[in-house]
């Protein structure tokens, strides 16, 4: 592995509004009008990663942004 849950995140500089994904969560509430929908969405998109999650090998290496962890270090970044 090249980074582990410790050393995963590596924020440099504040989003700029540039790049589409700065402005996800403003978009996704805007999608859904109502707070509770987008809460209820976020909810059942986190449980199932958290389903998902718990059946991974926390040995296994995942690769994200070039870098490679485990699992395990994925999970708990």
């Amino acid at each position: 592995p090249t980074r582990s849950a410790a050393t995963y995140w590596n924020v440099v500089e504040t989003p700029t509004g540039d790049d589409p994904l700065d402005a996800l969560t403003v978009r996704l509430a805007a999608a859904y009008q109502e707070p509770w929908l987008l809460k209820f969405h976020l909810d059942d998109v986190g449980s199932a990663a958290g389903r998902a999650a718990g059946l991974a090998d926390p040995a296994a290496r995942v690769e994200t942004q070039d870098q490679v962890l485990t699992a395990g270090d994925y999970l708990s970044a």
